[in-house]
C-alpha cells in the first residue's frame, strides 16, 4: 500500500459527501488495492443510519452511531454490509456477488440448459463458478443481474431499447448518425452519462444516489401533499430540491409509487406489503413455499416478487424491471385510453388492482397492458411482442394454451412432483388439474371457471 500524508484546512469532505469541521492536522489517507473509501462516496449517511436503525445487531455492535460516529459502521458497510443489504449495492467490490442474488442465480440456472451443462455442480448448491459467470458474462445477458452491471456499461439486452429511443429522437439521430450502421458505442456513452437523466426508459442506468430531472415534478407534488416534508425541507419553496432528492433516494422510493424509478434493484417498497399478503393468500403454491408469511416474515416472498412475481400478478407491476422497454407506458403506446377504460370497466380484478384509473391515472394499467393484457384481450393486439402469439389465437382443443399451462407448471414445484410427465410433453393430467382445481388458483386459467363459480382470487380482497 502507498501511504500519503496531507495537511488539510478547517473543513474537509468525508467519504459520504458531508462537510466535517476539523482542526489543522495531518490526515492519513491509505491508498490500497481496493478503493473502499472512494466507493463509499456513493452511499449517504442517511442510508447507513436507516440500515443501522432497522437492525438490532448493528445497534449492539456500533452503539457509537447514536452519537453521530459512523466510522466503524462505514467499515462494516464496505467489508460485510454490501453482501447483505441491497441499499449498499454501490459498494459491491468488482468480481463479487452479494448473497441476496443467489436465488436469482439459481432461477437463471434452472431456466437455461446451457448453464446446467456448464455448471452441473450447482445442483449440489455449489455456486462458485456460476458466480464467476455472473460477474464476467451474466450481467450482460440477464436483466436479473443488472445490479452487477459495471459502472458506465450498457448490457447488450438494452440494445433494442437504445435503438428505439434513438429512432424516436431526431436530435439523437443527428448527433449519432453512426447508429444506423449498428455502431452504438457513443449512444451507449450518452445513455450512461446523460440519457438516464432524460428518458424514463433508462431508469436502470440511474447512478446510485441520483434522481433524474424528469422526477422533479413528482417530487414537488409529493412535497406539496405532505406537511412533514414541507417542515423538513422548507427550501423547496425556493425550488431547491437538493435535500428532497436525498430523501427520495433514501426513504421516498419506499413510500410513494411516483418514485418507482428509484426503487433499488431487487428491493420491494413497503407500500406493496398488503398486495403481497393478498397474493400469498390467493395462491396455494405460495403458501406452501413461504409458510413463514403467516408469522409476518415476508423476506422470501419479497424476493419472489422481484424475481418472478412481477411477471405473474398485475399488482406488482411497479416492480417491472427498469430495463424493459415498456417502463415508460406513455412512449410509443398505441392503444387509446378509451379502449383501456373499456377493458378496465369489464374486469373486476383490474378495478381492484388499479383503483387509481377511476381518477384518470392509467399509468399502471398501461404497464399491465404491455406485460399481460396483450395475451388476454384482442383489443390490445397492437401490443403483442415480436414473435409472440397470444393465447386466444393458439389453436388447441383445450381452452387454455399449452404455453400458459407449462408456465404454471414450471412455477409450482408441487405440480412438477404430481405431474412429472409434463417434462416429456404430456399435459393430459395437468389439463385435468386445471379444469378441476387450477381455475380456482391462477388467474391465467380464467377461461376454465365453471358457470356460477367465483374463483378464490376474486373473493379474497
Amino acid at each position: 500500500m502507498d501511504t500519503i500524508f496531507l495537511i488539510v484546512g478547517t473543513f474537509m469532505q468525508d467519504g459520504f459527501g458531508h462537510l466535517k469541521k476539523i482542526s489543522l492536522l495531518p490526515i492519513l489517507i491509505i491508498l490500497g488495492a481496493t478503493t473502499a473509501h472512494a466507493e463509499t462516496s456513493n452511499v449517504t449517511n442517511d442510508i447507513l443510519l436507516s440500515i443501522w436503525k432497522q437492525r438490532f445487531d448493528l445497534q449492539s455492535e456500533f452503539p457509537e452511531v447514536s452519537q453521530g460516529n459512523l466510522d466503524n459502521l462505514k467499515k462494516w458497510a464496505t467489508t460485510t454490509g454490501w453482501k447483505d443489504d441491497k441499499r449498499l449495492a454501490a459498494l459491491i467490490p468488482p468480481g463479487q456477488v452479494p448473497y441476496y442474488l443467489f436465488d436469482s442465480l439459481l432461477s437463471i440456472w434452472k431456466e437455461r440448459s446451457d448453464l446446467q451443462k456448464s455448471y452441473p455442480e450447482v445442483a449440489q448448491n455449489n455456486l462458485v463458478n456460476l458466480k464467476k459467470w455472473a460477474v464476467t458474462t451474466g450481467w450482460d445477458q440477464d436483466p436479473r443481474l443488472s445490479i452487477l452491471v459495471p459502472q458506465g456499461e450498457v448490457p447488450s439486452y438494452q440494445k433494442n431499447l437504445l435503438l428505439q429511443i434513438w429512432k424516436n429522437s431526431a436530435d439523437l439521430q443527428k448527433t449519432y448518425p453512426e447508429v444506423k450502421n449498428n455502431d452504438l458505442t457513443k449512444l451507449r456513452n450518452w445513455a450512461t452519462t446523460t440519457g438516464w437523466n432524460e428518458d424514463k426508459r433508462l431508469a436502470a442506468l440511474i447512478p446510485p444516489g441520483e434522481v433524474p430531472k424528469y422526477l422533479d415534478d413528482s417530487l414537488l407534488s409529493i412535497w406539496k401533499e405532505r406537511t412533514d416534508l414541507q417542515k423538513s425541507f422548507p427550501e423547496v419553496a425556493q425550488n431547491n430540491l437538493v435535500n428532497l432528492k436525498k430523501w427520495a433516494v433514501t426513504f421516498g422510493w419506499n413510500e410513494d409509487k411516483r418514485l418507482a424509478p428509484l426503487i433499488l434493484p431487487s428491493q420491494v417498497p413497503k407500500y406493496l406489503d398488503n398486495s403481497l399478503l393478498s397474493i400469498w393468500k390467493e395462491k396455494a403454491y405460495l403458501q406452501k413455499s413461504y409458510p413463514e408469511v403467516a408469522k409476518g416474515d415476508l423476506t422470501k416472498l419479497r424476493n419472489w416478487a422481484t424475481t418472478t412475481g412481477w411477471n405473474e400478478d398485475p399488482r406488482l407491476v411497479v416492480l417491472t424491471p427498469a430495463y424493459l422497454p415498456h417502463e415508460d407506458p406513455s412512449s410509443s403506446f398505441h392503444i387509446t385510453d378509451m379502449v383501456l377504460l373499456s377493458i378496465w370497466n369489464e374486469r373486476i380484478y383490474l378495478q381492484k388492482a388499479f383503483p387509481e384509473v377511476a381518477q384518470g391515472n392509467l399509468d399502471n394499467l398501461k404497464k399491465w397492458a404491455v406485460t399481460f393484457g396483450w395475451n388476454e384481450d384482442k383489443r390490445l393486439a397492437a401490443l403483442i411482442p415480436p414473435g409472440k402469439v397470444p393465447s386466444y389465437l393458439q389453436k388447441a382443443s383445450f381452452p387454455v394454451s399449452n404455453d400458459i399451462l407449462l408456465s404454471i407448471w414450471k412455477e409450482r414445484s408441487y405440480l412438477q412432483k404430481s405431474y412429472p410427465e409434463v417434462a416429456k410433453g404430456n399435459l393430459t393430467n395437468l389439463q385435468k388439474w386445471a379444469t378441476t382445481t387450477g381455475w380456482n388458483e391462477d388467474k391465467r386459467l380464467s377461461a376454465l371457471i365453471p358457470p356460477g363459480k367465483v374463483p378464490q382470487h376474486l373473493t379474497n380482497p
